[in-house]
Parts: structure tokens; C-alpha cells; sequence
């Protein structure tokens, strides 16, 4: 309609202070003293009783540092991130280079993706579907062995940080 007022279409918006006090709210964590006691952080305009508590092993725990920092620099956290990066980073790099292959066999050798095998079902189909099963396949073998050695020594971690046995 000619002449017709269009209304700006209602926006949302959300207070910075209220952004800001949920933001100091997650930071709020009690620090250990070096007596194994820990002392709350009162986060203002935060609900009373809420503020978190950690707790480090004696081993973990050095002067200065956050838990969290401290449990960074130990020994087995840095063997929990080798094994870590042992399994995935090998995984990731074969699963690049082997859809590389196919983007690559798909755009410089057509005569050979298109090559029927059989009916109508061609290598460059097989390779496509094989892209899936592969993804399933890596999926499962990680799902596997995280359950089996990763997830066994990352909750023991955390059971040192929070003394919570499973997370």
C-alpha cells in the first residue's frame, strides 16, 4: 500500500550489566589456600549461596597458580594431551588425504570416477559412499577408544581438580 507505515520489527535486547554479572558469576571460583581450605569469591549481584567451590591435590596445587593452571602443568596432563593428539591428529590426516583423493580423482581423472562397475553404479559413487562409511567408521573407532584410554585418565584428572570420580 502507498503510503502505508511500516513498523521497525521488535528487537531484543539484553542488558550488559546483566551479561556481565552471569559472565563474573562462572568466574567466581574459590581458590585453596595452601592450608587445603578454600576461600569463596563473593561475585556482586550474584544469587548467595551459588559461588563454586575447587578443590586441587596437594600435588597439583602450587603457590601462585590457579588449580586449573597448576592441573595444566603437570606431567599427566601433558601425557593426556599426547595421547590425545596421538590419536586424532594421525585420524584427522588420514581422512583429509583421503577425501582429498576423491575431490581430486572427481576433477583431474573424470574417465576413472566415472568408469562404470556395475548397472549403473560408478567408482566415483563408491568412492562418494565410501566418504560416509569412513566418517561412521572413524566415529565409532574413536567413540571406542576414548571410552577404553582417554576418558579413564581425563576423569581422573578431574577427580584431582573436584573430587568428583566421574564427570
Amino acid at each position: 500500500m502507498p503510503g502505508a507505515v511500516r513498523r521497525a520489527a521488535p528487537t531484543v535486547r539484553r542488558c550488559p550489566r546483566a551479561i556481565g554479572v552471569r559472565l563474573a558469576h562462572l568466574r567466581a571460583v574459590s581458590l585453596p589456600r595452601r592450608t587445603g581450605r578454600s576461600h569463596p569469591v563473593s561475585v556482586p549481584g550474584a544469587p548467595p549461596g551459588l559461588t563454586p567451590e575447587v578443590t586441587v591435590s596437594r600435588a597439583a596445587r602450587t603457590q601462585g597458580e590457579t588449580p586449573y593452571l597448576a592441573l595444566q602443568s603437570s606431567s599427566e596432563f601433558q601425557e593426556l594431551r599426547r595421547t590425545f593428539r596421538g590419536f586424532v591428529l594421525p585420524m584427522t590426516a588420514f581422512f583429509l588425504a583421503w577425501y582429498f583423493l576423491y575431490v581430486l580423482l572427481s576433477i583431474f581423472a573424470p574417465g576413472f570416477m566415472g568408469a562404470r562397475v556395475g548397472g549403473t553404479i560408478t567408482v566415483g559413487l563408491l568412492f562418494g559412499l565410501g566418504q560416509f562409511v569412513t566418517t561412521f567408521a572413524i566415529t565409532i573407532l574413536y567413540s571406542r577408544w576414548a571410552t577404553r584410554r582417554f576418558d579413564p585418565a581425563a576423569d581422573a584428572l578431574g577427580a584431582s581438580l573436584d573430587g568428583v570420580k566421574e564427570h
